[in-house]
């Protein structure tokens, strides 16, 4: 990924300079991946019942 695709991709979710200053380039790519993946639809998402048999 280049400098001026990953500033793209910044700009398109929304993040500011300040955002960049704080945060490690690993958690905004992670909030990439979770951007992209906000659309998916998911067949069913686990309740507390779950976790606790988990």
């Amino acid at each position: 990924m280049t400098t001026a695709l990953f500033l793209l991709r910044v700009y398109q979710i929304g993040m500011t300079q300040d955002d960049l200053d704080t945060l490690t380039m690993g958690t905004v790519f992670d909030i990439m991946t979770e951007s992209a993946n906000d659309d998916c639809k998911y067949r069913e998402l686990a309740n507390q019942d779950d976790f606790d048999r988990f």
